[in-house]
């Protein structure tokens, strides 16, 4: 979604996506993992995947704020 020239107004709807999309993939591995024990839900590769897909954009967002963007991150969560 990244264009040449773009609006400040678009990059913030940009951040506000990603929070929003990450909170929700967040608590969906969380209350999928409180509702399976953690040797059931990580039994599962998808579940798997979907973990390392979620800390992983947890990461992206925490280096975010430092100025540090992991970019190869966010195609695990295109994949996703």
């Amino acid at each position: 979604m990244q264009h040449y020239d773009m609006t400040e107004s678009f990059i913030n709807v940009l951040v506000l996506g990603n929070y929003i999309f990450t909170g929700i993939f967040t608590m969906e591995s969380i209350l999928k993992l409180f509702s399976y024990n953690p040797s059931a839900y990580f039994a599962d590769d998808w579940n798997t995947f979907d973990f390392v897909v979620v800390v992983g954009s947890l990461v992206d967002i925490g280096l975010a704020g430092g100025g540090v963007s992991i970019g190869f991150l966010r195609l695990f969560r295109a994949a996703r």
